[in-house]
């Protein structure tokens, strides 16, 4: 457990492009701990519903840049100029996704036991844990959460207490929403 002051903190951005002792994340990895021993972070997921394929907990890198098999996952949006198809990312939808700073990998729940990655159409529960308190979480990036669909961030904090959820708004297919929250431990549903 950490006891060094809130001072001493660093930033650190998990981008789920590098493990934390550097290795390269690449389209179809799977993974769970590659944060842990540096961050302390742990991935797992699960399924609620039909399908999905979460051998141990994992998840799945998925590359948004890379054109090809699942376009509702592409980035940027065709109608700014790249490969990804939906109505929720165009500049005018309700979550453009006209800008991806850079990010290439996302998180997915994988949909079966196939070569290429593939999002479970029928979604599941996708959780971070943290071993020592996250004193700020700034930034969560969802992606292609679709119109009508109810996700939700649970959010714990130190001590036990009981969790605070934060309701999603689904804006589409395409669609890139970016939320802040503090947490030391939390799921998305």
């Amino acid at each position: 457990e950490s006891t060094r002051d809130l001072a001493d903190c660093e930033t650190v951005c998990i981008d789920f492009s590098k493990a934390d002792n550097g290795t390269i994340l690449n389209h179809g990895d799977y993974v769970k701990d590659e944060w842990f021993k540096d961050y302390g972070m742990r991935i797992d997921t699960s399924t609620t519903r039909r399908g999905g394929y979460t051998p141990n907990g994992v998840a799945r890198i998925y590359d948004i840049s890379k054109k090809g098999e699942d376009p509702d996952l592409g980035s940027p949006n065709r109608m700014c100029g790249g490969h990804g198809v939906g109505a929720g990312g165009e500049p005018e939808g309700a979550g453009p996704n006209c800008n991806p700073n850079g990010e290439e990998n996302v998180l997915i729940i994988q949909e079966a036991d196939m070569r290429e990655p593939d999002d479970n159409a029928q979604g599941g529960i996708m959780k971070c844990s943290f071993t020592c308190p996250v004193h700020k979480l700034r930034l969560i990036g969802l992606m292609d959460v679709d119109v009508g669909e109810q996700p939700f961030f649970e959010v714990f904090t130190e001590g036990g207490v009981a969790p605070t959820i934060q309701k999603i708004v689904g804006k589409g297919v395409n669609s890139i929403q970016r939320r802040i929250s503090m947490a030391s431990r939390m799921s998305i549903k």
